[in-house]
């Protein structure tokens, strides 16, 4: 096995890892999970109550 070889089953191997992200990342199981932890972080934010005169912004 040269390096060519090798090279070309490591890109093959990238790119089905890749993909399988992509459809674990997209699948409709995990939409409602996602969505919720999304929420959980906009809220986290919200009860600190950080005041932006104090921040600059």
């Amino acid at each position: 096995m040269d390096f060519s070889t090798l090279n070309s089953i490591i890109t093959v191997i990238s790119l089905l890892v890749f993909l399988g992200i992509l459809y674990w990342a997209y699948a409709r199981q995990n939409k409602e999970r996602f969505e919720a932890i999304g929420q959980s972080l906009l809220e986290i934010d919200t009860d600190r109550n950080i005041d932006p005169t104090r921040t600059g912004k």
